[in-house]
């Protein structure tokens, strides 16, 4: 028996791919109080491994990408083994859902149903511009945050202004990077016949577009930071989107054009998960150890936001 289709379809979860998820997951956690350390192990070990593996591995298996893909330049050949592992991966998140709550494993469940409604040739989601982009953008965003701090404060205390102001700023930030990670494969897209935002909108503005809610998010950051009203934070976040913008802007200089291959949108979307990683991670920290830090947001912000 060979191993190496396993091999392949195991690739073809992008487990690392996976980790790009991480900003909303780690928001998520500001300001929670008594957070269980093996509930929080649990919860990240399901999502990041399990189940958005599995999402990984349903849109391979129902694509048939020969291109590159998101966490894969050069994806081997997708066969049968690839759905039965993403299958696997998904049913093993749910059982080990169920020792965490029962309210946990229900939010599992939907997401993975759809991730399925996602890629799936008969429903396809991602063929609808509006549809797959809303649906992708709420579900990897706000959807996480409202079910990581409703497992630890309760669900009908999750309704605070500061719960949905985190669960908004998530979602904020994938407006842009979404359309624009699907630049680069708007060939394969079109023969599958699935009209995905980026190609609607085509290159240059699917650029257009992500710099402007790029920008937006920084500056829903910034005002969620000063709207906390501590100096600490500000100086925090001065210093996670000073190094981001210095590194894209010696990756990029002022040109773009032609440069959305495969290597620079990994590259912007990586580095663009990693200072969002730690400027939320960052805030928890600080919020553990400044106790005096109590979250208000000022008069007027929300309706800035």
């Amino acid at each position: 028996m060979s191993w190496q289709p396993w091999r392949a379809a195991f690739l073809h979860l992008r487990i690392p791919f996976s980790l790009l998820l991480l900003p909303p997951f780690v928001m998520a956690l500001v300001g929670l109080e008594h957070l269980r350390l093996q509930t929080l192990l649990g919860m990240f070990f399901i999502l990041h491994f399990l189940t958005y593996a599995a999402s990984n591995g349903y849109n391979s298996y129902f694509d048939q990408d020969q291109g590159s893909i998101g966490g894969l330049k050069h994806p081997p050949p997708v066969g049968l083994e690839v759905l039965l592992l993403a299958l696997v991966f998904d049913l093993t998140g749910l059982v080990l859902a169920t020792q965490i709550s029962w309210l946990f494993v229900a939010s599992v469940a939907l997401y993975s149903l759809v991730s399925l409604a996602y890629s799936h040739p008969r429903i396809r989601l991602k063929k609808y511009p509006w549809i797959g982009f809303f649906v992708v953008v709420f579900f990897q965003g706000c959807f996480v945050v409202v079910m990581v701090r409703s497992e630890f404060q309760g669900m009908l205390n999750t309704w605070r202004l500061q719960d949905w102001s985190l669960a908004f700023l998530s979602t904020l930030g994938l407006f842009g990077a979404y359309p624009l990670s699907q630049i680069y494969q708007h060939q394969e897209d079109e023969a599958r016949g699935d009209l995905t935002l980026s190609r609607l909108l085509g290159v240059e503005q699917t650029w257009n577009w992500a710099r402007a809610w790029m920008a937006a998010s920084v500056i829903g950051n910034l005002i969620w930071v000063l709207s906390s009203r501590n100096a600490a934070l500000v100086v925090w976040f001065l210093i996670v989107f000073g190094f981001l913008g210095a590194v894209v802007f010696r990756r990029f200089g002022r040109s773009h054009r032609n440069q959305w291959n495969y290597e620079n949108v990994m590259f912007l979307n990586s580095i663009g998960s990693v200072a969002m990683t730690l400027f939320w991670g960052g805030i928890c920290l600080i919020h553990q150890t400044q106790l005096n830090i109590h979250f208000q947001l000022a008069p007027g912000a929300m309706l800035i936001l």
